[in-house]
């Protein structure tokens, strides 16, 4: 059990829904299923959904460390002090503002007519929340480690430590666009598949070239992905993790998901095995994504001008650069704070009081003398736009 004081008032606990005294008792690296936590009290707010359930567990990230896998939860550091909490909207309280004009803005100017499949990545560019480098290294981390001479580790923990927070401002953009009945969005998966067929003349007859032979053309399409897609996709999925050594458990006794291929370096490796195996079904590639519809004449009136959309543009970006940097400071100072209390728990024979290999992996890398200063320059690299 955590033995870890945290003095922190019944009030100022309350007002941030999270009871500060059933996280202590909490047992450390045990996994923990969202319904058990509500059942225990840890949240005043008790048992909820969709965007709440997920604000309960982005404020429980603030008092300590949180290891999702699946449906289940992991805490894995109790902190000594709670995490700032970051206005993610800037200085000027524009953020969400200027997502959504800028979304409404990329979706105009769209040649689609009224629906896009855009991943998560692609609308951070097109809001300018990122610059195309973020994207080009994400699957690339060893490559961008030898260009900026940062430890791979540095790097993983960056988008480890932003990436679904960037997200979760965007899909609460999608949300207000939604109330406001400018679109419709869901997530989904989009396949990129080759169509074969033969062409046929007047009479409904295979046509023939020159040399007698059946004329055979090809037609790129890109869609929803159906029912039997999907399932194919699954299985080459978890074929290509078997193949690839990411099967049973961990030492941690996790499963293997995604994020650890990541972390290994191989999600190049991965992605072409997986390709392989559906290659024979004509999918050349697949991706998730929002499927997001829209009515251009209905979103028409709710445009920015020109000189208004640069100035949202430039004011998002350095929002997010400013917002990504000080929160960076702030997990260093933090683990700084709680290094001592934390040198004590790895010496800890109790399993339940040790923390995990991740936990002391990222401590190590927060308390480092260069942690600060590497996430500047990945935000300029990978952030600021040029």
């Amino acid at each position: 059990m955590n033995k870890l004081k945290l003095e922190v008032s019944k009030e100022k606990s309350e007002s941030n829904k999270i009871n500060l005294e059933v996280l202590k008792t909490l047992k450390l690296n045990k996994e923990y299923k969202y319904k058990e936590l509500c059942d225990i009290g840890l949240f005043y707010n008790g048992y909820k959904g969709g965007k709440v359930k997920e604000l309960q567990i982005e404020e429980l990230k603030r008092f300590c460390y949180v290891d999702k896998d699946g449906t289940k939860y992991t805490i894995g550091e109790i902190y000594e002090e709670p995490i700032e909490k970051i206005d993610m909207r800037g200085s000027k309280g524009k953020y969400s503002d200027n997502i959504q004009a800028l979304l409404l803005l990329a979706l105009y100017k769209s040649k689609e007519e009224c629906e896009v499949y855009w991943s998560t990545s692609t609308i951070f560019e097109k809001v300018k929340m990122i610059n195309s480098d973020y994207i080009k290294y994400r699957k690339n981390m060893k490559k961008l480690s030898d260009e900026v001479d940062i430890n791979r580790d540095y790097i993983s923990d960056f988008y480890q430590s932003n990436h679904s927070d960037m997200r979760d401002k965007i899909e609460s953009a999608l949300g207000t666009l939604r109330k406001r009945s400018l679109i419709i969005y869901e997530k989904t998966t989009i396949v990129n598949k080759t169509n074969v067929y033969i062409e046929l003349n007047e009479l409904g007859e295979p046509r023939l070239n020159s040399n007698g032979e059946v004329i055979i053309s090809k037609m790129e399409e890109i869609r929803k992905a159906t029912k039997e897609e999907k399932v194919l996709i699954l299985r080459a999925e978890k074929k290509a993790m078997r193949e690839l050594g990411f099967e049973g458990v961990k030492k941690n006794g996790k499963k293997y998901t995604h994020g650890d291929i990541v972390e290994k370096g191989l999600w190049k490796e991965f992605t072409e095995v997986v390709s392989k195996n559906i290659s024979n079904n004509n999918i050349n590639y697949y991706y998730e994504a929002y499927s997001i519809t829209f009515d251009k004449d209905n979103i028409k009136g709710e445009l920015i001008g020109e000189l208004s959309e640069q100035i949202a543009k430039n004011d998002l970006n350095n929002d997010i650069c400013e917002c990504l940097i000080k929160g960076a400071e702030t997990r260093h100072n933090n683990a700084l704070e709680s290094d001592g209390i934390f040198t004590i728990k790895c010496l800890s024979e109790d399993k339940d009081e040790k923390p995990s290999e991740i936990s002391q992996k990222i401590h190590n890398l927060r308390i480092s003398e260069d942690y600060a200063n590497n996430n500047v320059v990945l935000v300029e690299k990978l952030i600021k736009t040029k």
